[in-house]
């Protein structure tokens, strides 16, 4: 059967939870559990350089999987409904759900930092003034989740090849945005794009 360029890809509308979601959530959260607790209990600097290799190996890609897990997600139990009638609530669901993780985000940001760095650094921290390490993929779901879903109805009309075109024009936009300075303004930078000298997540990372 022939590949038509122009017809709108379709998914089946999601009842219920989905198994292999459940599944895939559940093991990138495990890997990360795994890394997490023997470099952040261990503590990092105490740990031989060799000795991460085997935790990097098992658990590097849980990062990675979690966001996968988050598109597939968007993709199946959202992208279907945006022509229904049942949309604006739908959309309000993932709104209300991005300020409830910005508010965990910020919770345990502070309890990450509380140990190991003065009130003043911590608060800097919630303004947005740096980052911390184990809680900013967090702050990527929630910022996603705000802008998100004004893009899925334009995603779900979109045909096969303006589908494709975008994700190529957007690879293209962000090795553009990589070589700005953003007028120095290095936390912008690491929002929107990345940054080397900050760990964040940034937007051009989210999955459509």
């Amino acid at each position: 059967m022939p590949l038509n360029w122009k017809e709108v890809p379709q998914l089946p509308k999601a009842e219920g939870r989905i198994e292999a979601i459940d599944l895939a959530r559940g093991l990138a959260i495990g890997l990360m559990i795994i890394s997490h607790a023997v470099s952040g209990l261990v503590g990092i600097r105490n740990v031989p350089d060799w000795g991460m290799v085997p935790i990097h190996f098992l658990t590097k890609f849980s990062s990675s999987l979690f966001i996968l897990v988050f598109g597939i997600a968007l993709a199946v139990a959202f992208l279907s409904h945006t022509q229904s009638d049942d949309w604006p609530k739908r959309r309000l669901k993932l709104w209300l759900r991005a300020v409830e993780v910005w508010f965990w985000y910020k919770a345990l940001l502070v309890i990450e930092m509380l140990p190991f760095y003065p009130p003043s650094e911590i608060v800097d921290a919630l303004l947005y003034g740096r980052f911390a390490i184990w809680v900013e993929i967090l702050g990527f779901y929630a910022i996603a989740l705000l802008w998100i879903p004004l893009v899925l109805p334009l995603w779900a009309r979109a045909p096969l090849w303006s589908r494709i075109a975008t994700i190529g024009a957007l690879t293209a936009l962000t090795i553009w945005l990589q070589s700005l300075t953003f007028g120095g303004n290095d936390i912008l930078k690491a929002l929107l794009v990345d940054h080397e000298d900050h760990y964040t997540w940034g937007k051009s990372a989210a999955p459509l």
